[in-house]
């Protein structure tokens, strides 16, 4: 199984829809982070926090939103990205139970 573009909670499916510059796409081993002509595959086990940030330089380009979240991973060069999750609650609540060792900040709400 490649990728999954929608993702099932308590039974229903949401489709990921995901807003910015870059969008995750939740594969089997890895996470796709696509934005225009890139993409990168992050595998899971290499991610090791993610954050909220308000950086407005995005990914490759300006972001008009104000919030995101960075993703820090282990790699030999430039071990971070930032993403836009349009539902972020959604989206560390996925990647938790595909990647359970990943780092958040304590008493953290992503908005």
């Amino acid at each position: 199984m490649p990728c999954v573009y929608s993702i099932s909670i308590t039974g229903e499916t949401v489709t990921s829809s995901i807003s910015g510059s870059k969008y995750p796409v939740f594969c089997e081993d890895d996470l796709l982070i696509k934005g225009g002509p890139f993409q990168n595959k992050i595998p899971y086990e290499s991610i090791r926090r993610v954050a909220p940030t308000s950086d407005k330089l995005t990914g490759y380009r300006i972001s008009a939103a104000d919030k995101g979240l960075e993703l820090f991973y282990q790699r030999d060069v430039h071990g971070s990205i930032k993403i836009l999750p349009k539902d972020k609650m959604q989206f560390i609540s996925e990647l938790k139970k595909r990647c359970a060792n990943v780092q958040l900040p304590p008493n953290q709400t992503f908005e």
